[in-house]
């Protein structure tokens, strides 16, 4: 009995041996499984943290593109005093040469107001002038409406004339195949 006892106790010892030797093995494959694992934690971290850097310069970019394009359509807006121009004139493009003609001879009607040095009688002056200027500006234009509905009219008229000249040449050429 003592015999099969010293036996087994002496498996049961190498059986420990070799368990306690699997589990030396298997901690240090854990160990090198959780140095990989863990090399791969920082790779993806660094990966994630230069993306976010990369996103965050393309939205500051963009963000600034944004704001000269702000900047660039305010600017465009106060040169020609209204947004609804701008966009015609984007639309028409740049072979329009009424428009530019009208924007010179605006730009050139167009004075600078700069009254900040001006006492009051000067004030005054400046405005008694502008206020003549205004009224030849607003007779011009009463005129100019006057004449553009006569001509307006003149055009009526031509044009009810050439028409009928052309229906009563219609009408002589269909009786004559007749």
């Amino acid at each position: 009995m003592i015999k099969d006892h010293f036996e087994t106790r002496k498996k049961d010892e190498a059986d420990l041996a070799s368990l306690q030797d699997r589990i030396e093995k298997r901690q240090v494959y854990r160990e090198e499984q959780n140095k990989i694992r863990s090399e791969r934690e920082k790779a993806r971290q660094e990966a994630a943290i230069e993306a976010k850097k990369k996103q965050e310069e393309l939205e500051e970019r963009r963000k600034k593109e944004e704001e000269e394009a702000k900047k660039n359509a305010l600017a465009a807006m106060s040169m020609n005093f209204s947004g609804g121009a701008a966009k015609r004139e984007r639309k028409a493009g740049a072979g329009n040469k009424g428009k530019e003609l009208k924007k010179k001879v605006l730009a050139e009607r167009r004075k600078a107001l700069n009254v900040d040095h001006l006492t009051g009688e000067k004030l005054q002056e400046k405005a008694v002038e502008l206020h003549k200027w205004l009224v030849s500006l607003e007779e011009s234009r009463y005129d100019l409406n006057i004449s553009f509905s006569s001509l307006k009219d003149d055009l009526k008229q031509m044009r009810t004339r050439v028409n009928d000249l052309m229906g009563k040449k219609k009408t002589t050429k269909v009786n004559v195949r007749k």
